[in-house]
């Protein structure tokens, strides 16, 4: 890990070299550029009308990973926080269609109450709840 000082603050964290993107055409793996790594960070984005909370929160994960170029640890952080921003939109969701105890429920609940409501598809929960597992959130 790279430990930073004066010197080498705005330098990118070697780590990073370890990140690849498979090429389907040739089928193999070749490093992922700096310039990738950036422009892949800076694609998503949010519609105008996500609440401003939730588009905060968004930032906030973007710019950890966006970050994470030049100290490869906000890499982790940044994606810890995209899942909190998720369950954060979900449970605003729920707030939307009028769940008064949504503090009390656990994010499985939450994502099964989006699906019998149709605020996700069937397809989309799958992905939800994979995302839920794979982070330990209740």
């Amino acid at each position: 890990m790279k430990k930073l000082s004066a010197e080498n603050w705005l330098e990118p964290d070697s780590t990073g070299q370890i990140l690849v993107r498979y090429s389907k055409e040739n089928q193999d793996f070749r490093p992922i550029s700096s310039e990738e790594r950036i422009a892949d960070i800076l694609k998503p984005s949010l519609n105008d009308n996500v609440p401003k909370e939730i588009q905060d929160l968004f930032e906030v994960a973007r710019g950890s990973l966006f970050y994470g170029h030049f100290f490869y640890p906000l890499y982790t952080l940044g994606v810890e926080q995209v899942f909190r921003v998720a369950e954060a939109a979900a449970r605003i969701k729920c707030q939307l269609l009028d769940v008064t105890d949504i503090d009390r429920w656990s994010f499985k609940k939450v994502i099964d109450y989006l699906v019998t409501n149709k605020a996700i598809t069937e397809e989309e929960k799958d992905s939800w709840q994979r995302d839920r597992k794979s982070t330990r959130l209740n």
